[in-house]
């Protein structure tokens, strides 16, 4: 009980502007937290659908090589605009959401900037001049 004591009488006490700060980081920290974990699992599925769609034109490009006859290598021909349609539509929705997500948190740290500013200018001594 004595060294708890000692500890929290050592441990300096925040000043008023201190906590006020703290609390606006902690605020914004937990509104941004759901945002990062979104853009990681955006960018994770970003990248497994480069993935996908690489493996599917290497298919497509084979069947297009391999084509025996010309209607063999329009289907050839076609199902890779398909591929490149279908990869490029999807990968700019993702990217969409991704812009989205980090346009967001760039509004939250620029709120949390301006609040912190206004602490500051409300409890923070004034310099000398």
């Amino acid at each position: 009980l004595k060294a708890t004591m000692a500890e929290e009488e050592e441990a300096p006490e925040l000043s008023e502007l201190d906590q006020k700060l703290n609390e606006i980081s902690n605020k914004y920290q937990s509104l941004n937290k759901p945002g990062a974990q979104l853009h990681a699992l955006f960018k994770a599925e970003l990248d497994k659908l480069d993935e996908a769609t690489a493996a599917e034109m290497a298919a497509a490009e084979a069947a297009l090589a391999a084509a025996p006859d010309d209607a063999s290598l329009v289907r050839a021909q076609e199902k890779i605009g398909e591929v490149r349609a279908k990869a490029a539509a999807l990968r700019d929705a993702a990217i969409a959401n991704l812009e989205n997500i980090d346009a967001e948190m760039g509004r939250n740290k620029l709120a949390q900037e301006r609040e912190e500013r206004a602490v500051r200018a409300e409890l923070a001594p004034p310099e000398d001049e």
